[in-house]
């Protein structure tokens, strides 16, 4: 972009944008590389320069895409961008909760050189809810573990499926037999999947991975 002759401006903040801090950031932008932060009309509203939107990710639920179309502004994802990143972020937290080793730090760094008793993986029935890009690269990853993999997803690859000798199920059917289930689809508070009478299905002890 620099060779381009285009001016680069960074988030100075190390952290999500709020509303204030995005508008003054991107105040003279005519482009912006989007992370999570809220581009709604609130926000579009007072960006008169801007002309392009580039959401670095697959979801585009931070934008106003109805907005951005009445203004002219593209808006564009990058679908392949962050999958394996997250996929391993998902599979770092599995494993740090079922060996707990965020509780096994705690206790060296206490000085205390206590060993909690963790479990495997290997065996395990793992749900994967949200079968796209992500959830994909989590089995592959999943792969040296010997998991059984169950999915919920409507759209079904039934090739990768027969590949990775994954078996397609009801939601429902998930939460009963699964001893990890992983999210790993794009969603809101309009569209949660999960609350207490799903909660109240799982098998005690299951773990619960949040990577949408």
């Amino acid at each position: 972009l620099t060779a381009a002759g285009m001016e680069l401006v960074f988030n100075p903040h190390g952290r999500k944008l709020t509303k204030p801090e995005t508008v003054d950031l991107l105040r003279d932008a005519d482009g912006v590389l989007a992370g999570t932060e809220s581009l709604d009309r609130e926000v579009l509203s007072q960006l008169p320069r801007l002309k392009v939107i580039s959401r670095v990710g697959t979801a585009v639920d931070n934008v106003d895409c109805e907005y951005a179309k009445e203004r002219g502004i593209p808006v564009f994802n990058t679908p392949d961008g962050p999958t394996h990143g997250v996929a391993e972020l998902a599979l770092g937290g599995l494993l740090s909760l079922l060996r707990r080793i965020p509780q096994s730090d705690a206790s060296v760094r206490r000085g205390e050189f206590v060993k909690p008793m963790g479990r495997l993986l290997r065996g395990k029935t793992v749900a994967i809810i949200g079968l796209g890009r992500i959830g994909k690269a989590l089995v592959r990853l999943m792969q040296p573990f010997a998991v059984k993999v169950i999915a919920v997803d409507p759209v079904q690859d039934e090739a990768f499926a027969q590949q990775h000798g994954i078996r397609y199920v009801h939601l429902e059917e998930a939460l009963l037999e699964a001893d990890v289930i992983s999210l790993n689809l794009s969603g809101s508070t309009k569209t949660a999947l999960l609350g207490a009478p799903e909660f109240a299905k799982m098998k005690p002890g299951a773990l619960l991975i949040n990577a949408a």
